[in-house]
């Protein structure tokens, strides 16, 4: 798949702007604060249903309007799929898949799929386990509905008994009602869990070979599911048992202990712990090779790659990890930004030069 036409109004720094593509990739180059990035934010935008900067729609409203657009088509091997985003400063967005209407944010996943890289990807060995869920649940959400709405109920009910637990030891009857937070919670925990461990299986293969790509086979890298509910936990029933025989520590500490909120990835070279030993050369290229198996993995989903997105990520990485990276992508279409074109030596990139929420010659 590949971006066709893109267009913005309004959109952060952006008055109006329509940019056409064919399948090419393309570098926008230009100096800080110009709006590089925020052309990378709208096309994430549409994938994904949200900012990876912010949650807030009227910060990506033109400072002194009340509405923005962005407007993205995209050619699928199925056909074209547009998607239409309505923002507004003072009410609720409005998104259109086809210009149908989405009821929920739910409906525009897949129609478009993408893998967002910026420079804080790079320490996504480092950072700490709500990093690395983060990028699980990104992804597997674009490639299933299902997945982005479980998501969404489970953290809705996690809310929920949080606020329960805090008032718990006061009022001792409150407590029954943890019963029908904790269902939800078991339901929707345990199809997360059964879901991010054949997807972290499936993840992992296509990160080792990515890595030896990277690094040239010199080292082993493994990457794992490390769930915070034991395996059996996949089965809802399981899942409401550890959950009650945990209920009188929780009580007791007013939070949620246990649960899929609480998971993370193991990440190890040569059977080594890659966070604790690993240098940060290494740590940055398990890093690249992680973000890197997304757009393998997709590819094995979907039978076609989907569109990489890369913030300024070249600027971070010294000239070797620069060229293997760049090597390593594949045949994806790739929208690039940076301040210099130095790291493109030998790939085929069209250049379009921003300056101030503009394109300029």
């Amino acid at each position: 798949m590949y971006v066709s036409r893109l267009r913005l109004a309004h959109f952060r720094n952006y008055d109006h702007l329509e940019l056409s593509f064919e399948r090419e990739s393309v570098f926008f180059l230009g100096q800080n604060a110009q709006g590089k990035t925020n052309l990378l934010e709208s096309v994430f935008l549409c994938a994904c249903g949200r900012s990876h900067r912010t949650l807030r729609d009227r910060e990506l409203v033109q400072q002194g309007a009340s509405d923005a657009q962005v407007k993205l088509l995209v050619k699928r091997r199925e056909g074209p799929q547009t998607v239409d985003f309505r923002l507004y400063a003072d009410k609720p967005r409005a998104v259109y898949v086809n210009a149908i209407r989405t009821r929920r944010i739910g409906e525009l996943m897949g129609h478009f799929n993408c893998v967002m890289f910026a420079p804080e990807d790079l320490n996504l060995v480092k950072d700490g386990p709500a990093a690395r869920r983060r990028f699980l649940d990104m992804e597997i959400s674009q490639l299933s509905a299902t997945y982005f709405y479980a998501l969404q109920r489970y953290a809705r009910a996690l809310r929920q008994r949080n606020a329960l637990l805090k008032t718990a030891q006061r009022s001792a009857s409150l407590a029954v009602t943890l019963d029908a937070w904790d269902a939800m919670l078991c339901e929707n925990g345990a199809y997360i869990q059964k879901t991010r461990q054949t997807y972290v299986k499936t993840l992992a293969a296509f990160a080792a070979q990515r890595y030896d790509a990277i690094c040239g086979g010199a080292e082993r890298f493994e990457l794992s599911y490390s769930p915070n509910m034991p395996p059996a936990c996949v089965d809802p029933e399981a899942y409401a048992q550890r959950l009650l025989s945990g209920r009188a520590q929780d009580i007791a500490r007013k939070t949620t202990l246990q649960g899929v909120h609480r998971d993370d990835l193991a990440l190890c070279l040569d059977d080594k712990d890659l966070r604790v030993y690993g240098s940060q050369g290494q740590q940055r290229s398990a890093a690249i090779a992680m973000k890197l198996s997304e757009l393998s993995l997709m590819h094995d989903q979907l039978g076609q790659w989907p569109v990489l997105l890369m913030d300024d990520v070249l600027s971070e990485l010294d000239a070797g990890r620069q060229q293997r990276l760049l090597a390593s992508i594949g045949p994806v279409q790739c929208f690039f930004t940076g301040t210099d074109t130095a790291g493109l030596k030998n790939r085929s990139v069209r250049i379009i030069r921003i300056e101030g929420g503009k394109v300029v010659p």
